[in-house]
């Protein structure tokens, strides 16, 4: 990065330099200090003490200050001659304030006067004195006194007023004689209970008062809330009783669905009966089907998605159909739900004499003396057995993995390949096969997985994703998720899938935080606009980079109406076309462009266009999702590659570009070709000699001697495949 940067030209006072270090010298300064201060959003003319730095440059040691004409060393100088805490001048630089403010040279503009004149129209004229509305600002955490236009009196801290606080007595959060609870809400006045409420009085209280008072519904149920509980639209504040909410003799689940009540555990629930829980709650409870299956779930779930026995619904767990498919990627021969014996087998490999178990707490841990005999008929018949068994169920041999269910199922997998390496009789290509799939970090088959899935029993459609959360539902991105569609998964199913936003963004995150957690595309912006002034906004502090902020894709939103520390990101556009996301606050600290810095892929700086022979190794079914022309060349992400013998793998980009790594599998194929006479053969054809006596691999150290002396250690990779010899005497020459 640093030969690209010296190698551009650069324009300082309208003279064009060939090169970084060219201008750097002409000025007298370090090519390194110019690349730096370029590269925090300094002008060039800044970067060579031309002209004086920005002022966020400032909170930086060592860069002199100008200040009203004087220049100091640093900002502690500066900071110490104005009779300033330097701290205190650090905190108001990184609040966006300029240094004569931050130095208190420049008064303060942001009065309540100036800033808010509508809430200074409401300051008490006679309360506050000697405050005026010109001796506080907007943000003030002082209380005083206000009067509104109704000529009600209240206190309130200013900063609450500027929140959009108002009167109280105006928003019905404390009462008057002609606006309170009585004349307010007639109709809800008539469910006040009078006995329990004998001492009390419905005009003395507001709307929003938080009292608690007894109420009593037309059915003559009697209950407890908050006034503000009963006047709030969004609250469901009727009868507790009557909208199930609190348990009554018409409201229980023996009353409302015995159909459900006659799966209640006859053992399992202690003294708790169908009649003790409202038909709908979140009691968690066990239940027991016609087929003496027994399982955990809510009345809830039951009642409201329709809900039955699991083991009855579903005969195959995800996490085995998951294991089966990587399994079935890895060896050639797999069958599923193998008949050994009178036992059935999950995952079976005829020729390795494996079979593989997922054992469910659930289901197992009452069948423990099953999974012992079936372990011991298995030893008998030379089969090994490897079980995946979930936690709370004790391990039958040193083959077995404890596991703890994750939506995430690599983890499990490659737990399981390590014991079959381990454990198996493998053949060398397997082991070094198996070991780079746990090295790779990342599914292999999970289009099989998903054809298995499709063919399972899909929901009701009225309970279904799809018919749930029919605007979700638009981004789910079928092509990625093919052949699964929303209508195969419940609203809340804790199962990653793709999707895909307006903008063409994809990302993988479960259905359970798209429909339960309300979240989008993690891409596109949600900009909320800050609370700015006239003086303190980020186009009044950062004025050189108004011409960057990107008004079409901000939505309106301007940078006069932000601060310049808001965290939030929003979009900007260089000089040179490139768009790319970042927080006011970041720029506001110095950055600039990504793109034009070689940090982000652009049309002229990714991996298609600077290495196009890497692309027919490019692995477009393992790298589902990645685009070649959306990453940058050096970047240490790493993706799928497939060579022409068709080995896949994986390997960072920056390996493949910049250490011109290549198959591994082929490399290693390769080595076994060569002996230590190959390298001694090598050297002599140089001048010099080898001093290495032995050679196993193309990742072995070979030591090599020049005709002049110089001494060093090469990888027999590079060796032979980029004829690399001493790199001292290639220097001198």
């Amino acid at each position: 990065m640093a030969n690209q940067s010296n190698k551009r030209k650069i324009i300082i006072q309208d003279k064009e330099y060939d090169s970084l270090e060219s201008a750097a010298n002409a000025f007298g300064k370090s090519r390194n200090t110019v690349d730096y201060r370029l590269s925090k959003g300094w002008t060039p003319e800044q970067a060579v003490d031309l002209v004086p730095p920005p002022s966020f440059a400032s909170r930086t040691s060592g860069i002199p200050v100008q200040v009203e004409g004087y220049k100091f060393k640093t900002l502690k100088e500066a900071a110490k001659h104005y009779n300033r805490a330097y701290t205190h001048v650090i905190e108001m630089l990184n609040k966006g304030r300029s240094i004569e403010q931050s130095l208190g040279l420049i008064k303060r503009a942001d009065t309540l006067q100036s800033e808010k004149p509508e809430l200074a129209q409401q300051w008490h004229p006679h309360k506050n004195v000697p405050l005026s509305p010109n001796d506080v600002s907007s943000g003030s955490g002082v209380k005083v006194w206000w009067l509104c236009s109704n000529n009600h009196e209240w206190e309130a801290v200013i900063n609450s007023r500027n929140r959009g606080h108002g009167c109280p007595y105006c928003a019905g959060q404390k009462p008057t004689s002609d606006r309170n609870f009585a004349t307010e809400y007639p109709d809800l006045l008539k469910e006040l209970d009078p006995i329990k409420n004998k001492n009390l009085k419905p005009e003395t209280l507001s709307p929003r008062s938080q009292q608690k008072v007894w109420w009593k519904c037309v059915k003559g149920h009697l209950w407890q809330a908050t006034i503000t509980n009963r006047t709030r639209k969004q609250y469901n504040s009727s009868c507790p009783y009557c909208t199930n909410r609190k348990l009554s003799d018409e409201n229980s689940l023996a009353q409302l669905r015995p159909d459900i009540a006659q799966d209640w555990h006859p053992t399992k629930n202690g003294a708790l009966t169908p009649n003790d829980l409202i038909a709908g709650g979140g009691t968690r409870i066990w239940w027991r089907c016609k087929h003496g299956h027994d399982w955990q779930a809510t009345v809830g779930t039951r009642v409201h998605n329709g809900t039955g026995c699991p083991k009855c619904a579903l005969q195959t767990s995800r996490i085995e159909i998951a294991v089966y498919a990587e399994i079935k990627g890895l060896f050639a021969n797999v069958s599923w739900r193998e008949k050994i014996g009178k036992y059935e087998c999950d995952i079976f490999l005829p020729d390795k004499k494996l079979g593989i178990e997922i054992d469910g707490v659930y289901w197992h841990k009452p069948r423990s003396n099953v999974d012992t005999l079936k372990q011991r008929l298995f030893e008998e018949k030379g089969i090994q057995l490897f079980r995946l068994r979930e936690e709370g169920l004790s391990l039958l041999s040193a083959r077995d993995i404890s596991f703890k269910w994750s939506n995430n199922t690599f983890p499990i997998i490659s737990s399981l390949i390590n014991q079959i390496i381990k454990f198996a009789d493998l053949s060398g290509a397997e082991r070094e096969r198996l070991q780079d799939y746990i090295e790779g970090g990342l599914l292999i088959n999970s289009k099989l997985y998903r054809e298995i899935v499709s063919h399972l029993p899909a929901p009701p459609y009225e309970l279904s994703f799809a018919a749930k959360k029919p605007e979700l539902a638009k981004e789910w991105a079928y092509d990625l998720n093919a052949p699964l569609s929303p209508e195969h998964f419940k609203s809340a199913a804790n199962r990653n899938v793709w999707w895909r936003c307006e903008q063409g963004h994809t990302w993988e995150t479960s259905l359970n935080n798209r429909s339960c957690q309300n979240t989008g595309c993690p891409y596109c912006p949600r900009v909320v606009p800050n609370k700015a002034t006239t003086q303190w906004n980020f186009a009044k502090i950062n004025p050189r980079l108004i011409h960057e902020w990107h008004h079409e894709k901000n939505g309106g939103i301007l940078p006069e109406e932000i601060t310049p520390n808001m965290n939030i990101k929003v979009w900007w556009k260089c000089r040179e076309g490139h768009e790319w996301q970042a927080a006011p606050h970041s720029r506001t600290s110095g950055t600039g462009c990504p793109f034009c810095y070689g940090r982000y892929a652009s049309a002229t700086n990714n991996l298609a266009v600077s290495y196009p022979a890497l692309l027919a190794e490019w692995d477009n079914e393992l790298n589902k999702g990645l685009n070649p022309s959306d990453i940058t060349p050096h970047v240490g992400k790493k993706v799928w590659w497939k060579c022409d013998k068709k080995h896949s793998w994986q390997a960072t980009i920056y390996n493949r570009t910049k250490n011109k790594s290549g198959c591994p599998i082929c490399a290693r194929n390769n080595s076994r070709k060569y002996s230590i006479k190959h390298f001694q053969e090598f050297a002599t054809k140089h001048g010099g000699k080898c001093l290495s006596t032995e050679y196993s691999n193309c990742k072995t150290k070979i030591r090599m001697s020049c005709k002049n002396g110089h001494e060093w250690e090469a990888r027999a990779d590079n060796i032979l495949y980029e004829q690399k010899w001493c790199n001292l005497c290639n220097k001198d020459s």
